[in-house]
C-alpha cells in the first residue's frame, strides 16, 4: 500500500539528553540541539568509538524519523541507528544495521552508460558540491524508545572530522489524506545579480533552500488536532522533518527535508466534515 506525506509530529528532540562520541571543546554535541545550522557540532578526529551520537530519555518516546542536517559525512561513509527500549541500552527494539548514508539516487534507465556513477545510480562528488548536505532515518513505524544511539562511519573523510548542524527527533504523522493536486514544490532563489552597463552580469552566488506549498483536505478532528497543533506549536521558527514521498526512497534526498513552516494561509470549511488545510514549508539551511 502506497504511504502518504509524513510530518515529523510531535518532535520528540527536546525530550532527548545527548552524550557519546568525543567532540571538539569549540563544537560541542550540545550544538545538536539548537539552530542555526551554521553552529555545528564537530568531533575531534574520525575514530569509530568518538563518532558516536548517544540520545536518552527519562521516558519512552516515539522515534520514526530522525534528521542530522548540514553535515559533512563523504559519499562512503556509513551509519547505523539502534533503538532500545531502556537508558542503560540493553533492550534492542530497532538496529538498522550498517548502511551507505548516500543512497541511490538515479533510478534505472535514467544514466548513460557512459556515465562515471553508472553502476552505482549515486551521487558524483561534483553533483553535491555546494550543497546542503543532509541524512534523514526513516522507520517503518514508530517505535517505542528510551534511547537511541547512532554510529557514523567515515574513516575516509577529508576533513578528519564528522559534523552536523542540528538532530531532530520526531515521532512519524502520516495524513490520512495525501496534499491535494497543484501542489508546488521547488526552490527559493537567493542568488543577486549585478548589471554592468555594457550588460554583463556579475553574481554573488548564495544556496537556495527547497521550499513545498500546496493543501490538505481532512477530516475535521485531523485538521485541529494535528495541523492546528502543528501551527499554533511550531509557528515559524521551530524544525520539522517533511517526507512528501515516503516511497520514493530514491528520491529521499530531494524530496525530503527538515524545514520551518512558512505562513501558508488560512484553514478552510471545504465540504461538511472536512477542512482545507494549507501547508507551506522551506528548507532550513543555515
Amino acid at each position: 500500500m502506497e504511504r502518504r506525506a509524513i510530518l515529523g509530529f510531535p518532535s520528540t528532540s527536546g525530550f532527548f539528553t545527548l552524550s557519546g562520541g568525543s567532540w571538539q571543546s569549540d563544537y560541542p554535541i550540545t550544538q545538536l540541539q539548537m539552530l542555526p545550522l551554521s553552529y555545528v557540532a564537530r568531533t575531534v578526529d574520525l575514530t569509530a568509538a568518538n563518532t558516536v551520537i548517544e540520545a536518552t530519555s527519562t521516558e519512552m518516546r516515539r522515534v520514526g524519523l530522525i534528521a542530522l542536517p548540514r553535515h559533512n559525512f563523504s559519499l562512503s561513509a556509513q551509519i547505523r541507528v539502534r533503538l532500545y527500549s531502556d537508558s542503560g541500552m540493553t533492550s534492542v527494539v530497532y538496529d538498522s544495521g550498517l548502511y551507505d548514508v548516500w543512497p541511490e539516487v538515479y533510478p534505472w534507465g535514467v544514466l548513460e552508460w557512459e556515465d562515471d556513477n553508472w553502476w552505482t545510480g549515486k551521487y558524483l562528488d561534483s553533483d553535491i558540491a555546494g550543497a546542503i548536505w543532509q541524512w534523514i532515518w526513516v522507520g517503518a513505524q514508530n517505535y517505542l524508545a528510551q534511547a537511541i544511539r547512532i554510529d557514523i562511519a567515515d574513516p575516509g573523510n577529508a576533513d578528519s572530522y564528522i559534523q552536523a548542524g542540528y538532530l531532530e527527533i520526531a515521532a512519524q504523522y502520516e495524513v490520512t489524506y495525501n496534499f491535494d493536486f497543484g501542489a508546488n514544490y521547488g526552490h527559493r532563489y537567493r542568488s543577486v545579480s549585478t548589471e554592468a552597463l555594457g550588460g554583463a552580469k556579475y553574481f554573488d552566488a548564495r544556496t537556495k533552500p527547497r521550499t513545498f506549498k500546496g493543501s490538505f483536505t481532512l477530516p475535521r478532528d485531523e485538521a485541529l488536532t494535528k495541523h492546528f497543533e502543528l501551527h499554533r506549536q511550531f509557528d515559524l521558527y521551530r524544525p520539522i522533518i517533511w517526507l512528501p514521498h515516503p516511497d520514493e526512497e530514491v528520491h529521499w534526498m530531494r524530496t525530503a527535508m527538515l524545514a520551518q513552516l512558512t505562513d501558508p494561509g488560512l484553514f478552510a470549511y471545504q465540504y461538511i466534515g472536512l477542512d482545507q488545510v494549507p501547508i507551506a514549508l522551506e528548507e532550513i539551511i543555515g
